[in-house]
């Protein structure tokens, strides 16, 4: 997940460069590098990641407990949780 991000952040920094303001400027890809670093670890973007991790996890034990008892009411959580994960990976 957190790769998607890299990838978003990589083009927003390089999009900046492209700004009309910073036409004169060159683009510095060991800076963009430094920055994307430094971005990757602002705490919602960890915390994203680490959360959609944990609703994949959260889902898989859902699962395993419907698969030991077939009779337990766990459909609904369970279809929240595949809907936010399936919204999640499908954002650009």
């Amino acid at each position: 997940m957190k790769a998607k991000y890299r990838e978003q952040i990589v083009g927003a920094l390089a999009r900046g460069y492209c700004h009309e303001n910073n036409g004169n400027k060159i683009l510095d890809p060991d800076l963009i590098s430094a920055m994307e670093d430094e971005l990757i670890k602002v705490p919602f973007i960890a915390a994203a990641s680490d959360l959609l991790a944990a609703c994949k996890y959260s889902a898989m034990v859902i699962k395993d407990l419907k698969e030991l008892n077939p009779d337990m009411a766990v459909d609904g959580i369970l279809s929240i949780l595949e809907a936010a994960i399936s919204k999640v990976e499908a954002a650009p």
